[in-house]
Formats: structure tokens, sequence, C-alpha cells
């Protein structure tokens, strides 16, 4: 097997063919189109069989997933961990599932694990949601301040 048909079967489930077209020189960038193109050509065996060739790859991505789903998690730790003191756009944002999961997930294990919360926000707390709205009361004090806010500086 040639390593061209691994990088064409591995590019074909890849967002618009970008590592066929990446393994030509036809684009640039996208750095994980560069690591599955390096991985398979960096296990690539000409004196092997198809099966095994195919094979090594499977097991190469497999590794690379394994690696991905711990770096990811060690960021979803993170982002657990880290204070929102610069975080002044809650309640701007489209509050799609995925958003109010990641709030929730978030504001449950801060107040679970007693650390401190600071949210500053121009939204209402029936705007953040409910299940938010009564951890943030759970939590401690809540200050509401009044004003303009700077988006809206120099707007009247």
């Amino acid at each position: 097997m040639k390593l061209l048909t691994l990088i064409k079967a591995a590019s074909k489930h890849y967002p618009d063919n970008y590592i066929l077209d990446l393994h030509k020189g036809l684009v640039d960038g996208d750095g994980l189109a560069k690591f599955v193109i390096s991985e398979i050509s960096e296990t690539y065996d000409p004196g092997s069989t198809s099966m095994d060739q195919v094979n090594e790859a499977i097991r190469v991505m497999d590794r690379a997933i394994e690696d991905l789903k711990c770096v990811q998690r060690g960021l979803f730790e993170l982002q657990k961990q880290t204070t929102w003191k610069d975080r002044s756009d809650l309640g701007t944002e489209n509050p799609t599932r995925w958003v109010q999961e990641r709030l929730d997930t978030i504001v449950d294990y801060r107040l679970m694990q007693g650390l401190p919360l600071v949210v500053a926000t121009n939204a209402t707390l029936e705007e953040l949601g409910t299940r938010v709205a009564s951890r943030l009361h759970r939590a401690g004090q809540i200050v509401a301040i009044g004003g303009v806010p700077y988006h809206a500086e120099g707007l009247e």
C-alpha cells in the first residue's frame, strides 16, 4: 500500500478534504491535519503488508485520541478552577445548550469545592437561567451595581 492511499483515506473523512490538500502542498495551516499526516508518515513502512499498514495507522490515531482526551480533561479542570474575575461578558453570549451546560458545570464545581466565584455581568439573574441564578444565590452575596455599561459609553 502506498502512503498516499493512507493519506487519502484519512482525508476523506476530515473537513473539506484538508489532509490531502495539505499533503499536496495546496494549503497551509491546520495543525491537526499536519499532525495526522506526520503520524501516518512516520509510522509508514513500505515493506509491510497493506493490512499491517492500515492497522498501524489506526493504532497511532487511537493513541493520539487518548492523548487528546487527556489534554481535554486537563483543560476542563483548568476551566473549572480558573477565577472569573476577568470575564465581563457573562450573559452576552448566545446561550446555547452547550454554553449553559458548561456554565452549570463550572458554577457547580466551584461551589462544591468551596472555591471563590466572582461573576460580573450586565445580565439579570433571570437572563442567566434558573439553575445558575439559584446557585449564585447560594454562593454568597449578590451585589447590584448601577450605572451605564462600559459598552454603551459614548453612545448617548
